[in-house]
This record gives structure tokens, C-alpha cells and sequence, in this order.
């Protein structure tokens, strides 16, 4: 089961970890995650749509994260797929940040 809050899990990263393209999108928590590390911890997932746009999904209290066009495609998932990011990459689509061709194209 997926969740999807609008609020930050780690507040204190948000200035130090995005730039002035970045978007918040919204924080997930996943029991269904594809490691079970991730399952039921949430990530703050972002849209950069700088010059060479890009989704982050920020987790833990040492700012690490995911990041990268390519992981959220699909037809790119020959290792393990970054589901986290492919959620980043719909709610993207939802608000009009990202098109479905742009994501094809990654």
C-alpha cells in the first residue's frame, strides 16, 4: 500500500538538497517496496526541471538519496527497478511538470 503525504519526512534537507528548479512532489511511504529496507520508510520525492531535468527521491537523516531520469523509465529495468522513482516520475505527469514522451525518452 502506497501513501502520499505533502508533508516533508526530513525537513532539514529541503534547503540544502534541492536548487531553485527543484519541486517537492510529495512524500511516500510504501509497504509494497521492491527491498525490504525500503518498505514502510518514507522519501521525499522531487522534480529538477533544470536544464537536464532528473527525479530525486531523498530518504534517511544523512540526505542520501535516489536520483536519475532513466531509473524511473520502465523500458530501462534490466537490475532492479527504482519504483520510488517511477512514482516521482507519475506525480510529475499528474502536475503537469514532466510528459509521458519526456519520460519515454530518458
Amino acid at each position: 500500500m502506497k501513501i502520499i503525504t505533502q508533508q516533508l519526512a526530513y525537513p532539514d534537507w529541503d534547503e540544502r538538497h534541492t536548487c531553485d528548479s527543484c519541486r517537492y512532489l510529495g512524500t511516500i511511504t510504501d509497504s509494497q517496496a521492491e527491498e525490504d529496507w525500503m518498505k514502510d520508510h518514507p522519501f521525499d520525492l522531487f522534480f529538477c526541471g533544470g536544464k537536464h531535468w532528473t527525479l530525486i527521491a531523498r530518504f534517511g537523516e544523512a540526505g542520501d538519496y535516489f536520483s536519475g531520469a532513466s531509473f524511473a523509465n520502465p523500458k530501462n529495468w534490466d537490475g532492479k527497478p527504482r519504483l520510488i522513482l517511477y512514482e516521482a516520475a507519475k506525480l510529475a505527469i499528474e502536475m503537469k511538470l514532466l510528459t509521458q514522451a519526456q519520460l519515454d525518452a530518458a
